[in-house]
């Protein structure tokens, strides 16, 4: 189609960045983010010649997406702020709430969390105004897991159960599998594990009929929510086959955040199996690219992991120095997760 664009002869601007939009959100979905990048770079600039603001906007938010999971927030944020701006301007409610809820999800990456709440809280109100069944499914999930990291463990529960109600109500399989996914962690982290590994399981078999992989939008994975359910119960060797298997799904679509958190769990499996050489070069790597990154939720998420191995190394004191630090951040001290995992309430 393009080509045919090309050499048509007509001014095709428009018609030829529509194009190369849709290729480059297709691109993105199989995880070629480079190739993407430049489609969106190419149907920004023609949007923009074109006078079409609506255009610009979307191809800032693609950006953005693309910008964000490649690990670079700072980036995703400025662009979603102008993607913001155009709708506002333009008085379109839905691309409103659309761009207040993705500057949510690169907000809690960044650890901006009251930040995040507000947007996607706004993004919400905007999306039952509209009536738009799928987005509120989306805003209520995202949402919740924003509210998880917050340490609000029964808001988090109470959407992410409406909105598993909302897709069950849509009866459309991968909403269901995704929405059953995010209830399960938020159930993990509450500490309610026979009921996590229930919706896990169910959310499982529906993926599986549908996608090739177990991922969950936004960087998750079911194969990481099996892994934690499994370090709870001690079973040190399919926690890490489980994360193995994450890695390689997240390693493919360049969710690099979430990478983070795999390779910090892998630290943990790698210890749980007295593999310590093994589990301190896990935990330096996530920390390593946590920073780099200034990826809170990959540092937060790691700090409990490194602790219980400085501990079991002979540097106590400073296991107990980041483990209080880690205690200090919402996720950490409302997650009955994280303490039955490293069994650090003794501290």
């Amino acid at each position: 189609l393009l080509d045919r664009l090309q050499f048509s002869g007509h001014d095709v601007r428009l018609e030829k960045a529509l194009a190369l939009q849709q290729r480059a959100l297709r691109l993105a979905q199989m995880g070629n983010l480079p190739p993407s990048k430049e489609d969106y770079r190419q149907s920004l600039a023609l949007f923009t010649d074109a006078g079409r603001q609506w255009g610009v906007a979307r191809s800032h938010a693609g950006l953005a997406a693309v910008d964000w999971r490649m690990g670079d927030c700072h980036a995703a944020s400025h662009r979603l702020q102008i993607s913001l701006a155009i709708g506002q301007k333009m008085g379109d409610r839905r691309m409103v709430a659309n761009f207040k809820h993705e500057l949510g999800i690169v907000y809690r990456t960044m650890g901006q969390l009251d930040n995040a709440a507000h947007f996607q809280r706004t993004a919400l109100d905007l999306g039952r105004r509209a009536g738009d069944l799928m987005a509120l499914t989306r805003y209520k999930t995202n949402l919740a897991r924003t509210f998880l990291w917050q340490g609000r463990l029964e808001e988090a529960h109470q959407l992410a159960s409406e909105s598993f109600a909302l897709a069950q109500h849509l009866d459309y399989p991968l909403y269901e599998g995704w929405t059953r996914g995010y209830l399960a962690e938020i159930l993990l982290h509450a500490g309610q594990y026979h009921q996590a590994q229930g919706h896990a399981e169910r959310a499982r078999l529906i993926l599986s009929e549908h996608e090739s992989t177990l991922r969950l939008p936004d960087g998750g994975s079911l194969h990481l929510i099996r892994a934690e359910l499994a370090l709870i119960e001690g079973a040190c060797a399919h926690a890490e086959g489980e994360l193995r298997r994450c890695w390689e799904s997240l390693e493919q679509s360049w969710h690099k955040h979430s990478v983070i958190i795999v390779l910090a769990g892998l630290g943990c499996a790698a210890h749980c199996r007295g593999q310590m050489v093994r589990a301190g070069n896990y935990l330096t790597e996530a920390l390593a690219e946590a920073l780099a990154l200034q990826s809170y939720q990959g540092l937060v998420y790691a700090l409990p992991f490194v602790a219980r191995f400085l501990t079991a190394v002979d540097e106590a004191e400073r296991g107990i120095e980041i483990w209080e630090l880690a205690r200090r951040q919402p996720f950490v001290a409302h997650s009955i997760w994280c303490a039955d995992a490293v069994s650090y309430t003794h501290l």
